[in-house]
């Protein structure tokens, strides 16, 4: 199960991401998904597509989201869940050259600028958060973010720009 969750767990997010329009609610809804999986991983035929097994759960739950938040103004119909449940690819994606040179270009970084990475983004913690984890202050860290987000779209372009052997 927990292969099979690993190789579709970023696929069944864009799902949710694209149903619900709202990343921290398809984040919630994740979290359901795989509990549900977990729990009903014994009634999963393995003739059946993993990945479609596990985006009708995903689809219940949206279901469900949406009855929640009937008021909201942004809501698929039906036929738009049902597309995109059925858009999901049979073998999971190939990781992108922009996400291979971006961790390539992450790895580049210096230690502090990679824990700043990891706090703000994988942690989820504004720069004043982040500050005293680093011995900096707030505005400290915010320059330190200002220059690594140049230093890594600096790093990626060259990393993905075209080589010619003209122009070295």
């Amino acid at each position: 199960m927990a292969e099979h969750w690993h190789k579709w767990q970023t696929s069944i997010r864009a799902y949710l991401v694209a149903a619900v329009s709202d990343y921290h609610d398809a984040e919630d809804l994740l979290s359901q998904v795989a509990v549900a999986v977990a729990r009903d991983f014994e009634k999963y035929d393995p003739e059946t597509p993993f990945i479609r097994w596990a985006v009708a759960i995903a689809r219940n739950r949206v279901l469900n989201y949406r009855r929640a938040k009937a008021m909201s103004k942004l809501v698929f119909s039906q036929g738009t869940l049902d597309v995109l449940a059925g858009a999901m690819p049979e073998e999971p994606p190939a990781e992108t050259a922009a996400k291979a040179a971006l961790d390539q270009c992450i790895e580049k970084l210096q230690d502090r600028s990679q824990q700043a990475l990891k706090l703000r983004y994988q942690q989820d913690l504004k720069p004043a958060e982040i500050a005293p984890r680093l011995n900096m202050t707030a505005t400290a860290v915010t320059t330190l973010m200002h220059r690594v987000h140049k230093a890594l779209a600096k790093c990626v372009k060259q990393a993905l720009a075209p080589t010619d052997p003209r122009h070295p």
